[in-house]
């Protein structure tokens, strides 16, 4: 008497493979499996484990058991029909949580697009704007520098990359006292009128700005941005 469990494998490996042949990778049931979804991701990860654990049982009870073949072929189809439930149970439950899961990725991709358009657009009109700014972020890196900012002082971010790459350009008497107070705008809440400082450009010539100061969000990887902005006195 062939085992209850070798019947099942035999008749889901011949049903696997009529399907395989007659309908292909890319269309319906097979497609269920296939793909980078989250849903045939769990049903590749769990389907296979319950089919394999419900035949493994057939073959232990045919091992420890003396069948009749009424017997056999009841417990065949009790395997079969087990397999075929779990199996749907398992393609529901994959169809919620990676429908579920897939949703969130695809929410948060668009949310992650708006927010690159939306800081696209903000850098697009610092760049354009008739007065001198900047933005930078707390760990001291000078993001970008517009068009006024370069016109006026000669300088592009190749030349000051950091804050600390434009201090050291300054009146060494104020170095230090200018550092403390870019460290102090790193704690910035909100915007702040920082005064008049003087600022050299790249022709040694000193220009006198009226600067101000704001925070304007994160980036990705978490650090804070900053917008410098300055009105020309002199």
């Amino acid at each position: 008497i062939i085992p209850p469990a070798a019947n099942t494998v035999i008749s889901l490996t011949l049903l696997s493979l009529g399907i395989l042949l007659r309908f292909g990778y890319n269309h319906f049931p097979i497609r269920l499996f296939t793909g980078k979804s989250i849903h045939a991701k769990l049903l590749r990860a769990f389907l296979p484990p319950t089919i394999f654990v419900l035949l493994t049982i057939g073959i232990i009870e045919s091992r420890l058991f003396w069948l009749s073949e009424e017997q056999v072929v009841f417990s065949s189809l009790v395997i079969l029909t087990a397999t075929l439930i779990l199996g749907f149970i398992i393609m529901r439950i994959s169809r919620i949580i990676g429908n579920d899961i897939d949703h969130a990725f695809e929410y948060r991709a668009k949310a992650e697009s708006k927010l690159r358009e939306s800081e696209e657009r903000f850098r697009k009109s610092i760049s354009q704007a008739p007065f001198p700014a900047f933005i930078h972020s707390d760990n001291g890196q000078i993001i970008s520098l517009n068009n006024a900012f370069t016109e006026l002082t000669g300088y592009t971010t190749h030349d000051i990359p950091t804050m600390e790459a434009w201090i050291s350009l300054s009146d060494p008497k104020y170095q230090k006292k200018i550092s403390q107070h870019v460290n102090n705008l790193y704690q910035l809440k909100e915007r702040i009128d920082e005064g008049e400082f003087p600022v050299f450009t790249k022709e040694n010539k000193v220009l006198n700005w009226d600067l101000s100061t704001a925070t304007v969000g994160k980036q990705p990887e978490g650090t804070s941005m900053l917008t410098t902005m300055a009105n020309e006195t002199t």
